[in-house]
């Protein structure tokens, strides 16, 4: 019998502030503020996500999670014991994007029925039928196809398991749209997407040009091997049958310990490594354990992003975001 879903929320602990800390305050308020770089325009001339939505938000000085080390012992018992950048020169790493215009033909979708048509925006959809599919067209892995349509409005159209088919038409396991202007979440309550936690995949990846303007704004797509049967808004979905405590429920914010050194690294790299520290990563579907996942992008280069790969997964915490949690465990 299914288990009752229940819904807490977890609050923030407030951290004891010591006299040296309080004193740390007192100068930053009359020190001159460092203005934070204006968010560029995303794909199509449209930001991802507004910028008090939670992709966005700075987790640097939030408390860590009571679980946290727990968690983190747990995935590095399971397996692959460093970060690992899942993007790179070769087109066929990392997840293609397309752009198309306000009046791209809309097509039919057919989602299959041992997909999740009940969870489906289903009609028909601007997707081109030469669009890029995760993996190239032969590929057997998930198959994502990502669309913005630039315009007034922002769309975003994420497939899951998207296959093209005659006349111009696709087939896909999984359709959703979000609007790019609204906060998270969007999904119905309990609701997965193209991405397993129920979130847009778009807004989590890894841009070459803002990785180039030596900026990234928001958090980062992270996969794990294993997770809970639970989801931490702004995630919609649990895709697990697990409920081991030391399992991260789909939507765990993560980030990478400040303490740890980024001097030495690529330009690149350096980048990528601060936004883990600042916005942290988000646990948005399975795959290999600490793999961060990019825009495929043939402007990549590897040696850059090759230092990534030297930061263990243990300097990695979890953070205590204080958002609601559905747990379906007992």
């Amino acid at each position: 019998m299914r288990l009752q879903r229940v819904r807490r929320v977890l609050l923030l602990r407030r951290p004891r502030l010591g006299v040296g800390l309080l004193g740390a305050i007192a100068l930053a308020a009359i020190a001159p503020a460092t203005a934070a770089p204006e968010r560029a325009a995303g794909p199509g001339g449209c930001k991802l996500l507004p910028g008090s939505d939670a992709f966005h938000r700075d987790v640097s000085g939030l408390p860590e999670a009571d679980e946290s080390e727990d968690v983190i012992d747990r995935m590095l018992e399971i397996g692959r014991d460093n970060l690992h950048p899942g993007f790179g020169s070769n087109p066929r790493y990392g997840i293609p994007f397309e752009v198309v215009p306000r009046g791209q033909k809309r097509v039919r979708v057919r989602i299959g029925r041992h997909g999740y048509p009940s969870q489906s925006d289903r009609g028909r959809h601007p997707i081109p039928r030469n669009a890029r599919v995760e993996g190239g067209r032969r590929s057997t892995g998930d198959r994502h196809v990502l669309v913005v349509r630039r315009g007034g409005d922002c769309r975003l159209i994420e497939l899951y398991r998207a296959f093209p088919r005659k006349r111009g038409r696709w087939r896909a396991d999984q359709v959703s749209v979000f609007d790019l202007g609204r906060k998270l979440p969007q999904r119905p309550d309990g609701w997965t997407s193209a991405d397993g936690a129920g979130l847009p995949i778009l807004p989590g990846l890894v841009r070459y040009r803002e990785v180039k303007a030596g900026f990234v704004d928001h958090a980062i797509r992270i996969t794990f091997e294993r997770t809970r049967r639970a989801y931490y808004s702004p995630a919609t979905h649990f895709a697990s049958e697990r409920c081991d405590a030391d399992l991260p429920p789909m939507g765990t914010r993560l980030r990478l310990d400040d303490a740890y050194p980024t001097a030495g690294m690529s330009a690149p790299a350096r980048t990528i490594a601060e936004a883990l520290k600042t916005y942290g990563a988000i646990v948005a579907d399975h795959g290999w354990n600490f793999v961060i996942t990019g825009a495929s992008d043939r402007r990549w280069r590897d040696r850059p992003l090759n230092d990534l790969k030297d930061i263990p997964g243990s300097r990695f915490e979890v953070v205590d975001t204080g958002a609601d949690l559905t747990d379906d465990c007992p």
